[in-house]
């Protein structure tokens, strides 16, 4: 419900939402049309706000803000819910602290309010990307182009984000630390989205064809509409993703963000992306309900995620999915426990490199009963020669745990390890 008032000081005063009478009073004011620009594309787009508060406010306490543009004469008073009690406020610099809020409308109706409010070029960008991201593919076409005058690969693009791709090419290889060039297609158009980069790594679990890491070189040395081609191509979620909190991994670490986000949030879900990889994690009621970082998933998937150096994250206050009953796990334990998993793998090193080949010895032949699940796993699959990649991957146990198993198996000269 939108209406419409006179009110002091303002040629237009509006109230859309549901305002409920106990809600606490919370108040933003924008100098100028770049500054409100700057927020509605980083949260109000998505339906939420960060709102500068100096009081502790509960998890779910009914609020009501209004966002004062002075500048124009306008002032539209929104009802919403506490989302996160301290949200890091990573997305606007110049509100050193403050809370999350989901606002009621949905976001249909915020961005009918607002679209007379936002800039020309805010509005149309947010137009573009929306609309692309609904009708993006989950597999893109290109070409990868070296900077040495080798022939045009061929090549399917199998992860896409702003920083990097994951593509699969077709003919010989490109060894890690080329500069490259590469060319999407934009779906339904003959129309090419050119990116430049260099090959971060090859994936030895796909060897043929061969699977390759792009990370690109910074937005600034691609042109304005090279870059907003780009995020309209990053997939269906792009749109999806529009709002919420984003920022670099780095500065609050991954097991602090979970903390923050997981345990205030009723439900809500990380994106996380590290040059050419991107990863998920949904959570509800201090539940995780899905995990995933490329072929991995579950606790797997987390360990890997936690031992990431870097990266960006973005949150929204929505689940990505429910999960099947009986499969979520507890935020705590999961921490917990991955992060024993990692101390101990830290501790006890591991000398080998993900190509490496892991070859049975005919010792191994003769054992019989194996101490645990994952040395049963590991007898199963190595009937055999496997990179470790593999091997890795085609067990459901964390990496840390597998590794130690092998380190096992090894000093036993039941396997061995060439790498």
């Amino acid at each position: 419900m939108a209406s419409e008032s006179s009110g002091p000081g303002t040629r237009s005063y509006r109230v859309i939402g549901r305002i409920e009478p106990s809600a606490h009073r919370l108040s933003m004011t924008f100098a100028d049309q770049a500054e409100f620009d700057s927020e509605y594309t980083s949260n109000l787009a998505g339906g939420s706000l960060l709102v500068e508060c100096d009081e502790p406010l509960q998890c779910d306490t009914p609020v009501v803000v209004s966002i004062h543009l002075p500048y124009c004469g306008q002032t539209i008073v929104v009802g919403g819910r506490v989302l996160n009690p301290s949200a890091p406020d990573v997305s606007s610099p110049r509100k050193p602290s403050g809370v999350s809020v989901q606002l009621s409308p949905s976001t249909t109706e915020l961005r009918e309010v607002f679209s007379d409010l936002v800039g020309k070029s805010c509005l149309e960008s947010d137009r573009i990307e929306h609309h692309a991201a609904l009708r993006a593919p989950s597999e893109l076409s290109a070409t990868v182009t070296t900077t040495d005058g080798s022939p045009t690969r061929t090549a399917s693009i199998k992860n896409l984000s702003r920083t990097g791709a994951l593509v699969q090419i077709l003919g010989e290889t490109i060894p890690v630390g080329s500069e490259v060039s590469l060319s999407i297609v934009a779906p339904g158009s003959e129309e090419r989205v050119i990116v430049r980069g260099r090959i971060a790594r090859r994936d030895p679990r796909t060897p043929d064809p061969p699977t390759l890491g792009i990370h690109f070189d910074p937005p600034g040395t691609r042109s304005h509409d090279d870059d907003r081609k780009l995020g309209a191509l990053c997939g269906p979620e792009h749109g999806w993703r529009l709002g919420g909190i984003s920022g670099p991994i780095e500065e609050v670490g991954l097991p602090s963000l979970l903390q923050a986000f997981g345990l205030s949030s009723p439900q809500g879900s990380l994106t996380l992306a590290r040059e050419d990889m991107e990863g998920s994690i949904s959570f509800r009621d201090g539940l995780l309900t899905s995990i995933r970082l490329e072929g991995a998933s579950g606790l797997k998937a987390l360990v890997r995620l936690l031992q990431w150096p870097d990266g960006t994250f973005h949150f929204r206050a929505r689940a990505e999915s429910k999960a099947p009953e009986g499969t979520a796990i507890s935020l705590e334990r999961a921490l917990l426990t991955s992060m024993r998993w990692i101390d101990e793998g830290a501790h006890s090193g591991t000398p080998w490199p993900l190509d490496a080949i892991v070859h049975a010895l005919p010792n191994l032949a003769e054992v019989r009963d194996a101490d645990s699940e994952v040395e049963l796993g590991i007898l199963s699959c190595l009937e055999q020669d496997l990179t470790l990649a593999a091997l890795l991957d085609a067990l459901p146990q964390p990496d840390p745990e597998i590794l130690a198993a092998l380190q096992v198996f090894e000093r036993e000269s039941l396997v061995e390890i060439k790498g």
